[in-house]
């Protein structure tokens, strides 16, 4: 499982055995997702356990290859 940690009040970062890092930003909009977990079944969780703090807004994932 990942290693997710509250950065600050609105912002959480996380990063696996892997290499993956991942995070999310809490606004006044709703929420944004920042690079996804790379395995879905992880990121469905990640975005399941995101919506219960607000509506999803965007997911920007930058990806290693870009």
């Amino acid at each position: 499982m990942p290693d997710v940690k509250r950065v600050t009040s609105d912002v959480w970062a996380g990063s696996d055995t892997r290499g993956c890092s991942f995070g999310s930003v809490i606004t006044g909009d709703g929420i944004v997702i920042i690079d996804s977990h790379h395995k879905s079944a992880t990121a469905m969780r990640q975005k399941s356990g995101i919506a219960k703090r607000g509506p999803l807004r965007y997911i920007i994932n930058a990806g290693s290859d870009n």
